[in-house]
């Protein structure tokens, strides 16, 4: 993971019962997240050949003035260009709820953005298998995404109810994740070794 900026990545805190954790991973580069990047270089390249061409064909005063705008300009687009590059989400067990969030280029921080009580999952498994048909079932309205791939070697998914639509949210497992859901709703979990 990237360099963060430690004001937006406070953790949540502990909780005393022992019942807290939270993990953050970075989406890999595929699908939309790849296309954001290739985007974003695309972007920069266009500003740097642009601003090259008109100093190289006007000349005079405008290759000074055309350097420095090449090192603001350039500058300035990586820095708001940043969430495009770099995306994490980050999911908390706390005080039986599981709380997703975004984080985007190190520097934007969407809370909150799905809280969903443990007790009220209806399936918490590895996505694989005949779990993994459940996963994809057409009934299902809502699908949240907040894991580094849909191929990620430790991918769970929970299933529960939403404003009273079928709804799924794919995450990276970690083992204390797994034994903390366990506790709170035994029946709805599929245990599997994790690897974190």
């Amino acid at each position: 993971m990237a360099k963060k900026n430690m004001d937006i990545y406070v953790s949540r805190g502990a909780n005393d019962s022992g019942n807290f954790t939270e993990f953050t991973v970075e989406a890999k580069s595929e699908g939309k997240y790849k296309r954001l990047k290739m985007l974003r270089m695309l972007m920069l390249v266009a500003w740097v050949l642009l601003v090259l061409v008109l100093m190289f064909t006007v000349g005079g005063v405008f290759v000074v003035a055309g350097a420095l705008l090449l090192a603001t300009g350039t500058w300035f687009l990586y820095y708001i260009t940043a969430p495009m590059a770099q995306t994490e989400f980050r999911y908390s067990l706390l005080s039986g709820d599981m709380i997703f969030d975004k984080f985007l280029g190190g520097r934007k921080y969407l809370p909150d953005l799905l809280r969903v009580r443990v007790c009220d999952m209806s399936l918490i498994a590895p996505y694989e298998g005949d779990y993994k048909t459940q996963a994809d079932n057409q009934d299902i309205k809502n699908r949240y995404e907040f894991c580094s791939s849909l191929q990620a070697t430790d991918l769970y998914f929970a299933l529960f109810t939403q404003n009273g639509e079928k709804s799924v949210v794919f995450f990276d497992a970690t083992e204390k994740a797994l034994k903390i859901m366990k506790f709170l709703n035994k029946e709805a979990i599929v245990m599997k070794k994790v690897y974190r």
